[in-house]
């Protein structure tokens, strides 16, 4: 299970900086857009830890 988690956080961890990085590359760092895209990974995360909780059950 240890190894279902880590690939799960590093997965997230990818995310953010495809996320940051795209946003960097298209200027998009506008507060009003980067914010957004920030929180979506973050409930993405979320959602992901979630469901691995469910799964050792």
């Amino acid at each position: 299970m240890k190894s279902l988690t880590s690939a799960i956080l590093g997965a997230s961890v990818m995310l953010n900086i495809l996320i940051l990085q795209g946003a960097r590359e298209s200027e998009l760092l506008s507060a009003g857009k980067v914010f957004p895209a920030f929180f979506l990974a973050l409930s993405v995360i979320v959602l992901l830890v979630r469901a691995a909780g469910e799964y050792r059950k």
